[in-house]
């Protein structure tokens, strides 16, 4: 990915998260944006077909809503990957996704 690319990535997740902090997740701009990260964020999960990349994802996800103050939407978000990882057995990403949950 350009730097270009990524500075654009790193802008939409700050003013998502700028949304998400204060007019919060039921705003119906705010929504649109929530939904159209996911499905950017979904599609690199489907080209590149993996486990990892679902996980990575999944992560990215449950940070962005901790980052934005929604500590019930983070816990559900880390919750479902604490179970993806737990069923796939990457016992060092269960370490470290409990680490996250207990943070919160």
């Amino acid at each position: 990915m350009s730097e270009e690319a990524l500075n654009q990535v790193s802008l939409e997740r700050l003013i998502l998260v700028a949304a998400l902090k204060t007019k919060g997740i039921e705003d119906t701009e705010t929504r649109g944006l929530l939904v159209a990260w996911t499905e950017k964020r979904e599609q690199k999960v489907e080209q590149a077909g993996t486990r990892e990349a679902q996980v990575e994802f999944e992560i990215e996800r449950a940070e962005l809503y901790k980052e934005a103050g929604l500590v019930d939407e983070a816990l559900v978000a880390f919750e479902d990957i604490l179970t993806i990882v737990t069923n796939e057995g990457l016992e060092e990403l269960v370490i470290k996704i409990r680490e996250k949950i207990f943070s919160l």
